[in-house]
């Protein structure tokens, strides 16, 4: 808890950025992938973000990413890890994708269209575990419940005290995300609800996740070399039967080929159906 100390949050100003991008950079700038993490940073702050400021200085931010106009879907990335792991259609992507999920409730994704999610937050090392991040999750939270918002959807290193601080807060553990980042820690993906559910159909469009287009790749290149082993030994031990084995593995290949199995991951539209 903060104790003794001039502390307050706010909405994110314009004169804050500098500070924010201090910060952002002193806490994320080691290990971001994205070049323009920052950008979207700014752009995310500038939407619903929120700051904690104490000594006349920002030492907390937390940014918001809000409902994507066209699709009524915020921060695709983690709302896709949810669709992949609930959506009963999408199972036989997860297997390939090593998408966990932690929950059965499948009426989550009814939750998901119109949710905002909590992107970074970042706190000044000097005032860590001081409240700060509770401060700024609760401000989050209650302005996403204050504007509409069906769900408030958080992501972080699974097992951290980030995960602890928003189970406290009543949070949901949805989805577990293995080696997403660099330091090869999992993701876990963590919801709250706070309105009721979307009560009409809404279409999401997957792409394959580069996980799932590896193991495809690897998937065609054992099999193949199975089946071309297994006629190689065949036809130098029995000549005879090399031309039945052949007959044998074109027709294996041509039923497995018909249920999909060595189809390669494609883009997929999928129905989060509205009751």
């Amino acid at each position: 808890m903060i104790e003794d100390a001039p502390v307050v949050a706010e909405r994110f100003r314009d004169e804050h950025w500098p500070e924010v991008e201090a910060l952002y950079l002193a806490c994320f700038g080691h290990q971001t992938r994205d070049a323009g993490a920052l950008a979207r940073c700014q752009r995310e702050m500038t939407g619903a973000g929120w700051v904690v400021r104490a000594d006349a200085r920002v030492v907390g931010f937390g940014s918001v990413a809000k409902p994507d106009t066209r699709y009524d879907f915020a921060d695709w990335q983690v709302v896709e890890a949810v669709v992949l792991a609930l959506h009963p259609e999408a199972r036989a992507w997860v297997a390939s994708s090593g998408i966990r999920a932690h929950t059965t409730a499948t009426d989550w994704l009814r939750y998901l269209p119109g949710a905002r999610v909590g992107t970074a937050v970042g706190v000044d090392p000097s005032w860590r575990r001081r409240g700060v991040a509770r401060l700024l999750a609760e401000a989050r939270i209650e302005d996403a419940r204050r504007g509409g918002a069906r769900a408030f959807i958080v992501s972080c290193i699974q097992g951290s005290g980030s995960e602890v601080l928003y189970r406290e807060l009543g949070f949901d553990m949805l989805v577990t995300v293995p080696d997403h980042y660099l330091g090869g820690e999992d993701m876990g993906v963590l919801g709250l609800r706070l309105g009721e559910p979307c009560d009409r159909d809404r279409y999401v469009w997957l792409q394959p996740t580069p996980r799932m287009v590896r193991a495809w790749r690897l998937r065609m290149v054992v099999q193949g070399g199975g089946l071309a082993a297994t006629c190689g030994a065949v036809g130098a031990a029995w000549p005879a039967a090399f031309w039945w084995m052949a007959l044998l593995v074109a027709w294996g290949v041509g039923f497995t080929w018909s249920t999909g199995s060595f189809r390669k991951p494609g883009p997929r539209e999928l129905v989060i159906p509205g009751s």
